[in-house]
């Protein structure tokens, strides 16, 4: 496919701008310049935000907030007896700023990145920070930590990537230095550890020793993780590019889409599924090196999360908040009965959408499965719909 330039590329620049302040340093109580990070925490898979100065815990089913209990499992209540929800703030973590969602270190402890150089500790029931200065960290972090084999991978996006000791994160194992950092959580399978850079490098290093194994320059910035699948690495670039890449650094096949790519493709039933800048969502065969299967440009605003795939859709948001489900087979519009006949299933929440999708799968086979769209809008954080006909729930906000 030709590569084309396109206007939105240079409006969707606003984002690499506000990535500036963190490439370089900046003071520590800036705010604006990130979008939440959602994920689904414990067997009540409740939703877990972290975004700018906070972390809050709702409830999928109705989009409530999840109520603060102490020790003894019993919900607090301020001095006028309302009940007080779980949250976590900059106030009980000496400034902290939260770009990434926590890892469960066991039943009662979250380690928190604080992409103010530190590592925090909180007890998980109650919401309070236990050591705010648990380790150092020397690098900012935006991207969400990664644990392998007993090690901590940290991406750091002034810097590059540092191996801790998981059981002490206190104690470095190694570090690689990568000329204008990683933005994205690193990779690790089969005692390699993958890393990108927006220095248009894909990194294959030792999991154990930190030595660097190969290196590919794909002629374009690398804002997201790899996806590794059965011995291949798919990642797409700045410069239109999605590569299918060997374990060994190869390049084995690669596809140019309009614009640039930001997000991680996805891969479903040997169909890579992908978004750009331009607003095309792509369908492409890995077992016929990345030909095109279908293409849909669904908006003319870029979509920078990944695709959700689902067995019957394929489901993307653009950046001012527009969602559409379409037919995973042929990238159509999935149809429903409106009030004038047929028409596509789209929604809106009508604010910015840079985070991305997530499922909320229930065990109960009656109770429908949601999708949860979090906004850069705090009062419309997330909005809860169902899965698979598009009906909104709920929404919370601060």
């Amino acid at each position: 496919m030709k590569k084309s330039t396109n206007p939105m590329r240079n409006r969707f620049l606003f984002v690499a701008i506000l990535l500036v302040p963190i490439l370089v340093g900046c003071v520590a109580r800036r705010t604006g310049v990130s979008w939440p990070d959602v994920t689904v925490l414990g067997d009540e898979q409740n939703i877990l935000v972290s975004y700018e100065d906070f972390m809050v815990l709702v409830n999928p089913l109705d989009g409530s907030a999840i109520p603060l209990v102490n020790s003894e499992g019993v919900p607090r209540t301020d001095e006028e007896g309302n009940p007080l929800p779980w949250e976590i703030t900059d106030d009980e973590a000496d400034g902290a700023r939260f770009y990434t969602t926590p890892i469960v270190r066991d039943d009662d402890t979250l380690l928190i990145a604080n992409y103010n150089n530190s590592l925090i500790t909180a007890n998980q029931p109650n919401a309070r920070v236990i050591d705010a200065e648990f380790a150092t960290i020397d690098g900012k972090m935006i991207s969400d930590l990664v644990v392998a084999e007993g090690i901590l991978y940290i991406s750091l996006s002034n810097a590059g990537l540092v191996a801790l000791d998981y059981n002490d994160p206190t104690q470095e194992l190694w570090s690689f230095d990568i000329n204008r950092g990683a933005w994205s959580s690193p990779v690790v399978e089969d005692g390699i550890v993958y890393v990108s850079s927006v220095n248009h490098n894909l990194y294959a290093l030792s999991a154990t020793t930190g030595e660097e194994i190969w290196s590919l320059n794909l002629d374009g910035g690398i804002a997201s993780s790899p996806l590794y699948a059965d011995g291949h690495l798919y990642v797409g670039t700045f410069n239109h590019t999605v590569f299918d890449i060997s374990v060994n650094g190869e390049i084995l096949a690669e596809f140019e889409a309009n614009d640039w790519i930001w997000s991680t493709p996805v891969l479903y039933e040997n169909v890579l599924y992908v978004t750009d800048l331009s607003g095309s969502v792509y369908a492409l065969d890995t077992t016929r090196e990345l030909d095109i299967i279908w293409q849909n440009q669904v908006s003319e605003e870029g979509i920078r999360p990944s695709p959700l795939v689902t067995e019957d859709f394929v489901i993307v948001v653009d950046r001012s908040g527009r969602i559409f489900w379409l037919e995973r087979l042929d990238g159509q519009p999935y149809l429903v009965e409106g009030e004038e006949g047929l028409e596509p299933l789209e929604r809106t929440v009508d604010a910015e959408v840079l985070s991305e999708l997530i499922v909320v799968d229930f065990a109960d086979e009656e109770v429908s499965d949601m999708l949860i769209v979090s906004t850069t809008n705090k009062g419309r954080l997330l909005t809860g719909f169902t899965l698979n006909d598009g009906q909104r729930r709920w929404g919370y906000g601060r």
